[in-house]
């Protein structure tokens, strides 16, 4: 593991990039984005292969890394937003460049497919990733998202997320780094040099369209690994489509007490109506009682001002 890097605050007039590291885009699935974004005053620049169409992937894996270092590379861009998840974020992974990501620290934004991203930056370069809304559901989805979002990438105090509408299964106060995504990318990156350790770690996982027999096979899958050992806390997010709340729960609770861990439900992560950006990899404290999720340091570089030592 890197040391960890954090990328600076998006200021008004920022330029923002939109890439595909996995499927294709509509033009008018991203031209609402691209308007509103431009409303609030931020340049927008698209990768060249954000529209391209190869089978289910947005170009091949050549001209979607491509982008994604173009992106990372240019003095023009400030902000990266990935277009939409689907599929194909997996292979471009090994194409990356670590060293040059290192060297031009951005706030990369996405979720769902885009999760095997997020991790292995982190994993290989030490950059803060944010898990978030997308180019897709930025503007689709309820203010909520949206204020949370302008909120995060322009302020570096530390953030402090209200988990009053969340359920605490599991009570307790504990600190560990924040990290997760989506339940099926995390297992398919087992074995993989791109996933990061989760030990001692604050887990949020989510996902959509899974039947409760598989997310069953995929939590004993991570247990089998040893990739849950030493976890803190598991914070359950929306699992969209995947039957009866309470089924998807109690398979929870149960690998919960197993690990002997916290546990809440309805973190306001995944591919439903809430879904807070959210900074990875930075150490955060869960309060059951207080009901807050308390990171402890900021997730932007602030340089200090001049005369300051």
């Amino acid at each position: 593991m890197s040391a960890l890097i954090k990328p600076g605050l998006l200021k008004q007039g920022a330029n923002i990039a939109v890439v595909s590291p996995a499927g294709t885009i509509e033009p008018v699935q991203l031209a609402q984005t691209i308007d509103r974004l431009k409303a609030k005053g931020y340049g927008v620049r698209l990768g060249k292969s954000v529209y391209k169409r190869n089978g289910y992937l947005a170009g091949s894996d050549e001209e979607r890394v491509k982008d994604l270092h173009w992106a990372f590379e240019s003095h023009e861009i400030d902000m990266i937003l990935c277009a939409r998840g689907g599929y194909g974020s997996a292979r471009i992974l090994e194409l990356v460049n670590p060293e040059l990501l290192r060297n031009n620290p951005k706030i990369l934004v996405g979720y769902s497919d885009i999760t095997a991203l997020l991790l292995a930056i982190y994993r290989l370069t030490g950059l803060v990733a944010f898990h978030g809304p997308m180019a897709s559901d930025l503007f689709s989805k309820g203010k909520e998202n949206q204020e949370w979002f302008f909120k995060v990438v322009s302020q570096a105090e530390p953030l402090v997320v209200d988990l009053s509408e969340s359920k605490v299964l599991r009570p307790g106060r504990v600190r560990g780094k924040l990290l997760g995504g989506n339940l099926s990318l995390i297992c398919h990156m087992v074995g993989t040099p791109f996933l990061p350790s989760l030990r001692g770690g604050v887990l949020f996982l989510e996902d959509r369209g899974e039947a409760p027999y598989r997310i069953d096979r995929m939590l004993t899958q991570l247990i089998q690994s040893g990739l849950l050992d030493g976890i803190k806390a598991i914070l359950i997010g929306e699992f969209c489509d995947c039957g009866p709340e309470e089924e998807i729960t109690s398979l929870f609770e149960e690998l919960a007490d197993r690990l002997d861990c916290v546990l809440i439900s309805g973190f306001p992560v995944g591919h439903g109506k809430r879904n807070l950006l959210l900074p990875l990899g930075l150490e955060a404290e869960l309060d059951t009682e207080a009901h807050e999720l308390r990171f402890l340091e900021s997730h932007i570089f602030s340089p200090k001002p001049a005369g300051t030592i």
